[in-house]
């Protein structure tokens, strides 16, 4: 007893080839993931522009981007392939691109403020003297003038 499929090839069951609905579900498929990995490559571009920062980078604008709804990941078609891809890849790229120096803790942070507070110290200091000498040079050149004026 052999199976004979539409295609009259022994062995083959009949979706050997696609119907012509199935391979309108595959364009459609494909048609998702080209445009999810495009979107991608777009997040990936406007983070080394620092267009975007690293907080942005979630499924759902990878699918904002790619024009489809976060729920179509999770249809049948995309949740064992696509879905696992932009998981991965939002995780991956979240954790690596504009990554910041976290802030120092503790007596670290304490000792980077105290240093900026003298800074602001010295700093508002020497604009003092510059102030001081400032109005007494003001104030010889108004008695120059009222010498000059009599």
């Amino acid at each position: 007893m052999s199976r004979l499929g539409k295609s009259g090839k022994e062995g083959l069951p009949e979706l050997a080839k696609p119907s012509g609905l199935r391979r309108h579900a595959i364009a459609v498929r494909n048609d998702v993931v080209d445009r999810v990995r495009l979107a991608m490559k777009s997040l990936e571009a406007d983070l080394e522009s620092a267009v975007v920062s690293r907080s942005n980078i979630t499924q759902a604008e990878v699918c904002r981007r790619a024009g489809i709804a976060k729920a179509a990941l999770q249809k049948p078609s995309h949740r064992d392939s696509t879905l696992p891809e932009v998981q991965e890849w939002v995780l991956r790229t979240a954790a690596t691109q504009g990554v910041v120096e976290p802030k120092a803790k503790g007596p670290e942070r304490i000792s980077d403020l105290q240093l900026s507070l003298k800074e602001v110290r010295q700093n508002f200091h020497e604009v003092e003297l510059e102030l001081v000498e400032a109005k007494s040079h003001i104030e010889r050149l108004l008695g120059q003038l009222n010498s000059r004026q009599e």
